[in-house]
This record gives C-alpha cells, sequence and structure tokens, in this order.
C-alpha cells in the first residue's frame, strides 16, 4: 500500500481522549438502537463493558481504555490486493477519501470503526489476532507511514464497506448528479489538483471505465 505524502506526527496525550469519544459515540448510538443484535451474547456483555470503560477514561476515573483499546491504521493508495483478495473499483477512492462510520463482528472480534479520509479508527471491544503498529497510547507517540500487521479479514471487511460505498452513491438523486458535475465543470483546476482526482486516477489506472459508475462523472472529468 502507497502512503500518501504525510510525515510522521507526534500526538500527545489528548488524542487517545479524542479516539475513545469517537468510539463511545459510535457504540452508544449502536446500544441505544439496538444495532447489536448480531454479536454474540459475550460480545454484547464485552460492549456494555467498554462503553463504562470508555466513559470512565473520557472522565478521568481511569488512566486508560484498558483492553478496549483504540487501533489507528493510515491509508492510502493501493495497487494490488493481497494474493486470494479481490479490489472493489472503488478501492482507492474509498481509501483515500471517504467517511465511513460502522459496528462489526465476527465468531473472535467486535469493534468500532470511523473513517475519515485516509485515517482508519478502530474501537476494540474483543480481538484476539494481532494489530501491530496500530496502538493509540495514553502518553502519546506517533502517526505516520509504516507497516502493519491486520488480521487477514481486514480487507475484506474494507472491500465490504467500499462496496456499499459506491451503492450508496448510486442512489444519489439526477438532481445532486448534475450539480457534481456542474462543479467538476465550473472549476476544473480545483478538481484536477484534489484528493478526489488523484484517487480516482489510481482507480482509473486499475479498472478503466469500470471505476465509474456514473458515466456523466467520467465525462466531466475528462473535459
Amino acid at each position: 500500500m502507497q502512503r500518501q505524502n504525510v510525515a510522521e506526527v507526534e500526538y500527545a496525550d489528548w488524542f487517545l481522549k479524542f479516539c475513545v469519544s469517537i468510539s463511545w459515540r459510535i457504540l452508544t448510538y449502536a446500544i441505544q438502537r439496538d444495532l447489536i443484535v448480531h454479536f454474540s451474547e459475550a460480545q454484547k456483555r464485552e460492549s456494555t463493558q467498554a462503553l463504562a470503560r470508555w466513559a470512565q477514561f473520557l472522565l478521568d476515573e481511569v488512566a486508560h481504555p484498558g483492553r478496549f483499546e483504540q487501533r489507528l491504521v493510515l491509508l492510502g493508495a493501493i495497487g494490488r490486493a493481497p494474493k486470494g483478495r479481490q479490489f472493489q473499483p472503488n478501492v482507492n477512492r474509498y481509501f483515500m477519501r471517504s467517511v465511513d462510520v460502522d459496528l462489526a463482528n465476527s465468531e473472535s472480534s467486535a469493534f468500532t470503526f470511523a473513517k475519515i479520509g485516509p485515517f482508519a479508527l478502530f474501537g476494540m471491544i474483543e480481538f484476539v489476532e494481532r494489530w501491530q503498529g496500530t496502538k493509540i497510547t495514553a502518553n502519546g507517540g506517533t502517526v505516520g507511514p509504516r507497516q502493519y500487521e491486520l488480521p487477514r479479514g481486514i480487507f475484506d471487511y474494507w472491500m465490504e464497506r467500499a462496496k456499499h460505498h459506491s451503492q450508496s452513491y448510486r442512489k444519489i438523486s439526477a438532481a445532486q448528479q448534475e450539480k457534481l458535475v456542474a462543479d467538476i465543470r465550473f472549476n476544473p483546476e480545483r478538481f484536477l489538483n484534489s484528493g478526489t482526482f488523484e484517487a480516482m486516477e489510481h482507480d482509473v489506472r486499475m479498472f478503466g471505465r469500470d471505476a465509474f459508475w456514473n458515466h456523466k462523472l467520467e465525462s466531466a472529468a475528462d473535459e
């Protein structure tokens, strides 16, 4: 995976609280709306404990989130899938530009997920596999390009989220689509210098016309 031109940046203790506050909001929303029905009974109990521990940490009642850690991955342009895996044709736009929120689980893991551009944040509720190079610590640290060791299932999870985003964009109304096209045509230089265009270029190199679901937008980008 090719990271964008981002230097390593130091963070202080406030950053962990910022991450925990995002995970706490996602899990609170999910529990209040009964969106964890697909969790196992053990994962539901862990979710309740995670929510309580995160709240204690945010209120300075404990020094760290305990086992309910925050894990951060910095994403960037990608040119090939891991062996045996397949891409979604919007993979780079998803990795580099999208905003996403989710609550996910498998038989052995559960987490909240928040993605803002290239920053992918996991609020760990239950996990057993290695997430090397991702932990946000209470005493500060650094965020930047590095090698990560992630569970193999995470790539498949990201591809499902990319597919979900593509399907959501397909539901954009005709009026909204026309507005997007008009904005590109009004200021093409701004669009050509944007991170969105850079991500689109990566997808086009990999998938050609299949990278586009909306050929009106494709035509506007070509002008």
